[in-house]
């Protein structure tokens, strides 16, 4: 339930807005979906790095995904996972910067100031 509430307060349909501490429901799944999709980006990255170079530590490393999906797959893959780190990046920074202004909590702005503003209601 809290990640439905989470995604009502991000989407902006409430006026009150719940302010956990730490991240909410919404950013801990986009977190580990984010850390796996960097998991995918280096299992096929060096995948695609062990074709070029042979032994026994490239083939540990990656060379091992050849034999489940083909060459071509793998850099699909690889291409799809960049264009979503890529965009998770842009997208992060301006969530941050938005929820920064909206909520007045000093989440950004406490990097370059040293102070970090919790309302006490």
């Amino acid at each position: 339930m809290q990640f439905l509430a989470t995604k009502v307060n991000s989407l902006f349909i409430k006026k009150e807005v719940h302010h956990p501490i730490g991240h909410n429901a919404l950013a801990t799944i986009s977190y580990a979906f984010t850390y796996f999709m960097i998991f995918l980006a280096i299992l096929t990255g060096y995948a695609l790095y062990s074709e070029s170079h042979t032994g026994f530590l490239w083939y540990l490393a990656g060379g091992w995904v050849f034999s489940i999906i083909s060459d071509g797959t793998i850099r699909l893959i690889l291409h799809i996972v960049m264009w979503f780190l890529t965009a998770f990046l842009i997208v992060h920074v301006y969530i941050v910067w938005v929820n920064d202004n909206i909520e007045g909590n000093g989440l950004i702005s406490s990097i370059f100031t040293g102070y970090k503003i919790h309302h006490i209601e």
